[in-house]
């Protein structure tokens, strides 16, 4: 447990030095133009975190915590890989998702705002061991020219073997997280 925790830490720090660093303009403005589009393409690194609340018959609640990193193709198009926590509090039990992330995005002319369709889907190991699978829905608002909020609604799934039969856990999730 201690390792695992050690572990959350290190990823945490990892990540939020590069949000840092991203603050940083040179003395020039962090203002967003209005005719300016602000999905720029090249690296994109994205932070989230939320809480899902279990439903069906192996509904559990749980605590999320996901990186991604990879390649704005073009202000429509983003993939990348991630990996991430989750904590299943009700059982004591955590879960270490390793996944592809694909997401579309749908910029609005003229304003801050770009609707998004996101997914992930991999393999998670630690307690919680099996596929995984995190559709949402939401929205970017863009905070400086390169950076950016997002906030979404979506479904995780993750898939446990338990002894001779195969579980599936659900829950709607409620994220919140930074790009950069």
């Amino acid at each position: 447990m201690k390792v695992l925790k050690t572990l959350v830490v290190i990823i945490m720090m990892t990540v939020a030095m590069p949000v840092f660093a991203q603050f940083t303009t040179g003395g020039k403005s962090n203002g967003i133009s209005s005719s300016e589009n602000y999905l720029h393409t090249g690296y994109k690194g994205m932070v989230d975190a939320g809480y899902g609340i279990g439903v069906g018959d192996f509904g559990v609640d749980r605590i999320i915590v996901t990186t991604s990193h990879g390649y704005q193709f073009c202000p429509y198009f983003f993939a990348g890989v991630g990996t991430g926590i989750n904590y299943y509090h009700d059982s004591d039990a955590w879960g270490v998702p390793i996944f592809a992330n694909l997401r579309g995005s749908l910029p609005i002319s003229n304003t801050k705002f770009a609707p998004f369709l996101d997914m992930k889907i991999g393999y998670s190991v630690a307690d919680a061991e099996g596929f995984f699978f995190s559709p949402s829905i939401g929205t970017r608002i863009a905070t400086s020219n390169r950076c950016g909020l997002n906030i979404g609604l979506g479904y995780e799934m993750q898939k446990l073997d338990a002894y001779i039969t195969k579980i599936t856990c659900g829950a709607f999730a409620i994220k919140i997280g930074l790009d950069f």
